[in-house]
Order: C-alpha cells, then sequence, then structure tokens
C-alpha cells in the first residue's frame, strides 16, 4: 500500500507540473520518493585519488549564429538507461566518444560499454559499483572499444560479467587523447 501511495503522490506531481518545453511522465522510477530516487541514483563517492583533482574550463563560450546543434544533425548517440547497474560513467565515456567518431569521421557508431564496464578495473574503474569518464578514456588509450553489437550491454540487471578478452581484443575504435 506504501507503494501504491507514492505511486499516487507521484502522479499528482507529475499532472500538475508540466512545462512548456518539457514534460514529466510515469517511468520505472514512478514508484520511488525522491529521497529514494536521489539515494539510488545520485550519490556519488569520490575516490581518494580524484578528492584533489581540479579541472577548470578557460574562458566563455556562447553559441553564435554559426553553431551547429549535434542532436538535429544526427551526431549525437541515443539516450540510453543503465539499468541497475552504476555504470553512468561507462555510458558517458562510449556516447562521447561515439559523437566525436560522428562528428569528425561522418560515422555513427555505438560502442561498447560493456568492454568498458568489465574490462576497465585496471584504471580504477569499478564495473558497477562505478568509475571515472576519464579513467574510461585511459582505457580506451590502451584498447580500442568493440562496437555494443559485437560486445553488448547486460550489465543492466547490476552485475557485470569477467571481460571477454577475445571480443575486446577485436576493438577498432580508440582515441589518442582526450
Amino acid at each position: 500500500m506504501y507503494r501504491v501511495k507514492v505511486f499516487y503522490d507521484n502522479l499528482d506531481y507529475i499532472e500538475s507540473n508540466q512545462g512548456d518545453t518539457w514534460s514529466l511522465g510515469i517511468n520505472e522510477f514512478a514508484d520511488m520518493t525522491n529521497e529514494e530516487f536521489r539515494h539510488l541514483k545520485l550519490s556519488l563517492i569520490v575516490p581518494e585519488r580524484h578528492t584533489n583533482t581540479r579541472h577548470q574550463i578557460k574562458g566563455r563560450y556562447e553559441l553564435t549564429e554559426g553553431s551547429v546543434n549535434w542532436v538535429t544533425e544526427k551526431k549525437t548517440p541515443p539516450v540510453q538507461n543503465q539499468g541497475s547497474c552504476g555504470s553512468c560513467w561507462a555510458f558517458s565515456a562510449t556516447e562521447a566518444i561515439d559523437a566525436a567518431y560522428a562528428v569528425s569521421k561522418n560515422q555513427n557508431v555505438l560502442l561498447s560499454v560493456e568492454q568498458l564496464v568489465e574490462c576497465s578495473s585496471a584504471e580504477g574503474n569499478m564495473g558497477c559499483s562505478g568509475g571515472w569518464m576519464s579513467w574510461a578514456f585511459n582505457y580506451v588509450m590502451a584498447n580500442p572499444l568493440s562496437t555494443e553489437t559485437d560486445y553488448p550491454y547486460t550489465a543492466g540487471n547490476g552485475f557485470a560479467g569477467k571481460c571477454n578478452v577475445n571480443i575486446a581484443g577485436q576493438g577498432k575504435y580508440g582515441i589518442t587523447s582526450y
């Protein structure tokens, strides 16, 4: 009964909070409280070796008349769902590389998130227990990625398997820097 009440509370919120440029709807999280969702999906544990890292973007960048919308140009990959696996770091890395290939080489590919989840532990990533985009990039610099078709995402249930070195060793999509 508690979950039903949470669902109906969220449904009331959804129905009364639609915007002009966005909309809310029912999904797999509709029976979770805001606090439960935040704990499950928005908690970040920063490893010690990242606590003193600082990143700075110099200058101010604004869109101009000549700007390109890479979404409408179909240069960005589709939105995907990590499921119960804490693999957002792997999705963000592969999607950045996917987009870079689309823009620079006019080649749309979907790269293997699972390869990163299962194979990049030497760089510090912890599969479904988290990782970092920069560590994923370090892996891809030394180990080109396979495609999503060749090494599909199966960790959505919250459990990563062991690295399939036969498939991972066949990867063709690498980077030289980031």
